[in-house]
């Protein structure tokens, strides 16, 4: 007798784990500051999930592809890209600041510190 794989959940099912999971890494990375906003939608066969983010604002936008393969739709793969969306937003500010050429180093070090905080935390 061969034993069943477990199936993988429903497109709706893995995207209300995705924002499950998306809420436990916001809140292990002392995110709660942040506003997140999670969608669903159509983002073609690239990839599973992408980030938009306001480092100023505190918000985010989240959004999981509603065209992932069935196969990708694991339990290991939500975790997976919810964890890699939220450190996106984890680390927005210092990409904001590496993108502005009028940056001070205090502002690039004022940032690296606060992340630098937020792994202490987390990384134990």
């Amino acid at each position: 007798m061969t034993k069943e794989q477990p199936k993988n959940p429903t497109i709706q099912e893995a995207f209300e784990l995705f924002k499950q999971l998306c809420l436990q890494y916001q809140k292990r990375f002392e995110l709660s500051h942040w506003k997140i906003n999670l969608a669903l939608l159509p983002l073609g066969k690239e990839c599973f999930s992408r980030t938009r983010a306001n480092p100023i604002a505190c918000i985010a936008d989240i959004e999981m592809n509603s065209e992932v393969p069935q196969q990708y739709l694991t339990e290991e793969e939500i975790d997976r890209c919810a964890r890699h969306e939220l450190i996106h937003v984890l680390t927005r500010k210092l990409r904001m600041l590496a993108d502005n050429r009028f940056v001070s180093s205090q502002e690039i070090n004022m940032a690296e510190e606060e992340l630098t905080k937020r792994l202490e935390e987390i990384i134990k």
